[in-house]
Protein backbone atom coordinates (compact mmCIF):
# COMPACT_ATOMS: atom_id res chain seq x y z
CA UNK A 1 0.00 0.00 0.00
CA UNK A 2 2.91 2.36 0.56
CA UNK A 3 3.70 2.17 -3.16
CA UNK A 4 0.07 2.91 -4.03
CA UNK A 5 0.00 5.86 -1.67
CA UNK A 6 3.21 7.16 -3.22
CA UNK A 7 1.61 6.95 -6.68
CA UNK A 8 -1.39 8.93 -5.42
CA UNK A 9 0.72 11.55 -3.70
CA UNK A 10 2.85 12.07 -6.78
CA UNK A 11 -0.26 12.50 -8.94
CA UNK A 12 0.50 9.40 -11.00
CA UNK A 13 -2.71 8.29 -12.71
CA UNK A 14 -1.54 4.67 -12.59
CA UNK A 15 -2.63 4.78 -8.95
CA UNK A 16 -6.27 4.41 -10.00
CA UNK A 17 -5.54 1.32 -12.08
CA UNK A 18 -3.43 -0.13 -9.30
CA UNK A 19 -6.10 0.24 -6.60
CA UNK A 20 -8.76 -1.13 -8.95
CA UNK A 21 -6.57 -4.16 -9.62
CA UNK A 22 -5.92 -4.71 -5.93
CA UNK A 23 -9.25 -3.86 -4.26
CA UNK A 24 -12.03 -4.01 -6.87
CA UNK A 25 -13.13 -7.58 -6.17
CA UNK A 26 -13.25 -7.09 -2.39
CA UNK A 27 -15.15 -3.80 -2.50
CA UNK A 28 -17.43 -5.08 -5.27
CA UNK A 29 -18.61 -7.97 -3.07
CA UNK A 30 -19.45 -5.64 -0.20
CA UNK A 31 -21.33 -3.17 -2.40
CA UNK A 32 -23.22 -5.85 -4.32
CA UNK A 33 -24.56 -7.38 -1.11
CA UNK A 34 -26.23 -4.08 -0.34
CA UNK A 35 -27.07 -2.61 -3.73
CA UNK A 36 -27.79 -5.83 -5.63
CA UNK A 37 -27.23 -4.26 -9.05
CA UNK A 38 -24.04 -4.53 -11.11
CA UNK A 39 -24.36 -1.09 -12.72
CA UNK A 40 -24.99 0.62 -9.39
CA UNK A 41 -22.02 -1.15 -7.83
CA UNK A 42 -19.70 -0.17 -10.68
CA UNK A 43 -20.91 3.45 -10.47
CA UNK A 44 -20.36 3.41 -6.72
CA UNK A 45 -16.84 2.04 -7.05
CA UNK A 46 -15.91 4.47 -9.83
CA UNK A 47 -17.06 7.34 -7.62
CA UNK A 48 -15.04 5.91 -4.72
CA UNK A 49 -11.88 5.67 -6.86
CA UNK A 50 -12.38 9.27 -7.97
CA UNK A 51 -13.00 10.46 -4.40
CA UNK A 52 -9.80 8.72 -3.28
CA UNK A 53 -7.86 10.27 -6.17
CA UNK A 54 -9.03 13.74 -5.21
CA UNK A 55 -8.54 13.36 -1.46
CA UNK A 56 -5.37 11.35 -0.86
CA UNK A 57 -2.82 14.02 -1.78
CA UNK A 58 -4.29 16.16 1.02
CA UNK A 59 -5.37 13.45 3.44
CA UNK A 60 -2.79 10.66 3.60
CA UNK A 61 -4.25 7.56 5.28
CA UNK A 62 -2.08 5.14 7.23
CA UNK A 63 -3.77 2.15 5.62
CA UNK A 64 -5.34 2.26 2.19
CA UNK A 65 -8.05 -0.43 2.39
CA UNK A 66 -9.96 1.05 5.36
CA UNK A 67 -9.75 4.44 3.66
CA UNK A 68 -11.18 3.03 0.43
CA UNK A 69 -13.92 1.15 2.29
CA UNK A 70 -14.98 4.36 4.00
CA UNK A 71 -15.04 6.22 0.69
CA UNK A 72 -16.97 3.42 -1.02
CA UNK A 73 -19.39 3.22 1.90
CA UNK A 74 -20.24 6.91 1.68
CA UNK A 75 -20.94 6.67 -2.04
CA UNK A 76 -22.93 3.45 -1.62
CA UNK A 77 -25.05 4.96 1.15
CA UNK A 78 -25.83 8.00 -0.96
CA UNK A 79 -26.73 5.86 -3.96
CA UNK A 80 -28.91 3.59 -1.80
CA UNK A 81 -30.83 6.57 -0.38
CA UNK A 82 -31.35 8.06 -3.84
CA UNK A 83 -32.64 4.76 -5.22
CA UNK A 84 -35.02 4.38 -2.27
CA UNK A 85 -36.39 7.92 -2.69
CA UNK A 86 -36.81 7.44 -6.43
CA UNK A 87 -38.64 4.14 -5.94
CA UNK A 88 -40.97 5.73 -3.37
CA UNK A 89 -41.68 8.65 -5.70
CA UNK A 90 -42.36 6.41 -8.69
CA UNK A 91 -44.70 4.23 -6.64
CA UNK A 92 -46.60 7.32 -5.47
CA UNK A 93 -46.93 8.44 -9.10
CA UNK A 94 -48.48 5.09 -10.02
CA UNK A 95 -45.51 3.40 -11.64
CA UNK A 96 -45.19 -0.26 -10.77
CA UNK A 97 -41.56 -1.17 -10.22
Amino acid sequence: DNELLSLFQSGNEEAITAIKDKYHHYLYKISYQILGDNEDVEECLNDAWLAAWKAIPKDVPEKLLPYLRKSEGKVRSSLFRIRKKLKTYLNQEGFDI
